[in-house]
């Protein structure tokens, strides 16, 4: 319950930040606009309004000194509502922002209920607040390093910092900096969480799954524009952002994609309106939302630019044909054009100058795509993952499929297609979104064949989603304002859509629950029993597990969130790939202190002697070091999940060193002494170990020289791979083998023997 209580909080916390910001603006939108949808609109355009300034202050300055920024635009965007409402009120009372109608009220509120339990209940589950670290792609770990990063220095100062590195915090942060890839949400993230006094481990779920409820809002907002109506069909649309694209992309942690594709529907709606209404103030909502988008995510924008030239020359064509070629028509236009690339240019100027950099190496061939995952994605199947009648970690293809397979792969799509053309020959305004996906559509193609990136391909399909969810709900919307047969048939198209999208949604949801790793809440119940009177944090046993990537970093950036000392971390080794978003590994330097006096350990079963054990909570421990001398494991174990059983077990890898670590001491001769509980036959080298077995016992010694404050000890075990416990369900990780456990590792000045 407190995780689930936080996670809420904390959701509407930004949402009413982002709301109150966009207040302001909204109420500047033309008359016609009815205030449900402009309250509806507002976080994304206090996204917009928000994101664009404090990429652009963050240059210089840190989110620790410019959060009352967030707190200056709520107080300006207020007034700015209270003024405009004052004056509206006499001659246009719809146009007061905050009072609407019962019945827009009721559909608000189903909404923003429905995506925030959808999307908060398997973390409630799992008792954990996020971040969900990850399935297959880890990005949450990178983008939680860089809003830490930019909670404590500028963009500017980040880019002087230089190696050695003490903080690898800090030199995600710094490499993020420097480079040309968007920071976009992370400043707003930074300063939230400057001004709930929180950090990015506490918000990062919460807050991606807000975004996706701004996303969803705005969809029922264009519905309703579009259709100039109050359907129940505006809902459904919204809804169906709690499916399985936009959970796919939130358990993978995809905070830039999820965030850019917020403002997709919103930014289209609003070159609409300046298409319509030819304010200056249409013209001026328009670019801003052009410069939100290209700060939060700059991959979406080429197909929105060339979606909108087809869009722009159709019109043309329709113009010339009726009224003849008009130079003062055609220079009025190209201005329009032109003024709105610049002011999405100008509010956004930092953001800007790095995506110039980005586009240019995209056009001269220069990007390289190296490391990025490949994805499987049949041309026959791809429509039914964009409408979220498929989930993207499931995609098969078409041949010797079960009929219930063909049923969600392409009966339902088929429906939900029927309905968005029908919805298009009824509203044709809504073919502006059909250019954009068209567009999308030959990007991802080019990039597939060309680049040879399935990952691109994909990464640009994504801003298809929520546009095929908003032609949906027109679609509905229109077929049941049309009466008669058609209008009967929406509502079977319509449970059908929700049925078969639930079901998908459902295994999204168990593959965060099961296969992929949620932030253990385990850390920061030991973490806060650390003493006040603080000494360096060892981080011991994170990167041993199947999910490296998402673990270990993610408990480096926890321990430097809460405590003011130094962060401790054996970098030489990762086969577990545990140091991915943590600048990989390296020879020892400044990151690892030999005079740490806490350890954060993945392996509290490990009996160390030379610790004692301040709290354990599950699979973690928070421990204090109690001599000079001091043993830690670096490499070659590994450790399940924190769901599975004995989950604080430090299990043995067969034909892999173990690497040990021995801290501290004056003498050059040290012994090591650990022991193992085994189930199989156990081969130990070198050869200048010696070993006792009793039973299952094993009791390993040896000796292990050089020069204070590092030793390094490895052996190897042979021993044959056991089978772990069977997965529970078919969407659990694979228990690591069971064969052999180390119990105990212990280092002395004196002589060990293996019977002692």
């Amino acid at each position: 319950m407190d995780a689930w209580i936080a996670l809420l909080a904390r959701e509407l916390a930004l949402l009413a930040v982002l709301g109150i910001i966009g207040l302001g603006p909204v109420a500047l939108l033309h008359r016609s606009v009815d205030r449900a949808t402009r309250l509806a609109l507002a976080p994304a355009y206090g996204l917009a309004i928000a994101v664009c300034v404090l990429v652009t202050t963050l240059w210089r300055v840190p989110a620790h000194r410019g959060w009352p920024l967030l707190v200056g635009m709520m107080v300006v965007s207020l007034a700015m509502a209270f003024i405009l409402a004052r004056r509206a009120a006499p001659d246009a009372p719809e146009r007061r922002p905050l009072s609407i109608p019962r019945r827009e009220l009721a559909q608000l509120v189903v909404l923003v209920a429905v995506v925030l339990i959808a999307l908060s209940l398997p973390m409630a589950i799992l008792h954990s607040t996020g971040p969900a670290g990850g399935y297959r792609i880890a990005d949450a770990s990178g983008y939680v390093a860089q809003i830490d990063g930019a909670q404590r220095e500028s963009i500017h100062a980040a880019k002087l910092e230089h190696a050695p590195w003490r903080d690898l915090t800090i030199q995600m942060w710094s490499g993020a900096a420097g480079g040309y890839q968007q920071i976009g949400f992370d400043a707003v993230a930074a300063h939230m969480n400057e001004l709930l006094g929180l950090h990015a481990t506490d918000t990062h779920s919460a807050f991606l799954i807000c975004l996706i409820l701004i996303g969803a809002l705005a969809a029922w907002a264009v519905v309703r524009q579009v259709t100039a109506t109050r359907s129940w069909a505006a809902v459904l649309a919204g809804a169906l952002f709690a499916g399985p694209f936009f959970r796919t992309l939130y358990l993978e942690g995809s905070e830039g994609a999820i965030a850019g594709i917020q403002l997709v529907l919103p930014a289209l709606l609003a070159g609409w309106w300046a298409l319509r209404y030819r304010r200056f103030w249409d013209l001026l909502a328009f670019g801003l939302m052009a410069a939100g988008l290209q700060t939060l995510y700059p991959l979406y924008v080429p197909p929105l630019v060339v979606g909108g030239a087809i869009v722009l020359a159709v019109l043309g064509v329709g113009w010339v044909r009726r009224h003849g070629w008009s130079t003062a028509a055609a220079a009025k236009a190209t201005g329009m054009l032109l003024g709105a690339l610049a002011i999405a240019a100008v509010l956004t100027p930092v953001a800007f100058e790095r995506n110039v950099r980005y586009w240019k190496l995209i056009l001269q061939g220069k990007q390289s795509y190296a490391g990025l995952p490949p994805y499987d994605l049949p041309p026959a199947i791809v429509p039914s993952w964009l409408l979220q009648t498929r989930e993207l970690y499931f995609l098969p293809h078409l041949d010797g499929q079960p009929l219930s397979q063909l049923l969600v792969s392409l009966a339902v799509p088929l429906l939900i297609v029927a309905a968005i053309a029908y919805g298009l020959r009824r509203r044709p305004v809504a073919l502006g979104a059909l250019a954009v996906i068209v567009a999308a559509v030959l990007f991802a193609n080019r990039t597939a064949t060309s680049d040879d990136c399935s990952y691109c391909a994909q990464r640009s399909l994504l801003v298809i989603a929520p546009l095929a969810m908003a032609l949906f709900g027109i679609g509905l919307a229109a077929m049941r304002s049309r009466g008669g047969r058609v209008a009967v048939a929406a509502l079977p198209i319509a449970l059908i859509t929700v049925v078969a999208v639930g079901s998908m949604a459902r295994h999204s949801a168990l593959r965060l629950q099961w296969s992929s790793y949620v932030f253990d809440e385990q850390i920061n119940t030991v973490l806060k029993q650390l003493p006040d009177q603080q000494g360096p944090v060892q981080i011991e046993g994170f990167g041993m597990t199947y999910l490296a990537p998402m673990v270990e970093p993610l408990a480096y950036n926890r321990v430097n969130e809460v405590t003011d000392a130094p962060v401790s971390i054996a970098a030489e080794t990762d086969s577990g790939r545990g140091l991915i978003y943590l600048g990989g590994p390296r020879p020892i330097g400044l990151e690892f202190r030999p005079d740490y006096k806490y350890i954060l350990t993945r392996f509290p079963d490990i009996v160390v002697p030379t610790r004692r054990t301040i709290k354990r909570s599950g699979p973690v421990a928070l421990e204090q070091r109690t001599g000079d001398l001091d043993v830690t494991v670096t490499d070659g174990l590994v450790a399940r999940q924190a769901w599975q059983e004995d989950p604080g077990t430090a299990w043995v890898v067969t034909g892999q060193a173990v690497h040990f670590w021995v801290i501290g001491g004056p003498v050059k001769r040290v012994w090591l002494k650990v022991r193992l509980q085994a189930t199989v036959p156990v081969k130990i080298d070198p050869a200048a170990v010696t070993s006792k077995q009793t039973g299952g016992e094993i009791v390993a010694c040896l000796p292990v020289d050089g020069p204070p404050p590092v030793r390094r000890a490895d052996l190897y075990f042979t021993l044959p791979n056991t089978a772990g416990p069977p997965p529970k369900n078919a969407y659990a990780v694979v228990s690591p083998p069971t064969g052999a456990k180390l119990t105990e590792m212990a280092v002395s000045s004196r002589s060990c023997r293996p019977s002692t």
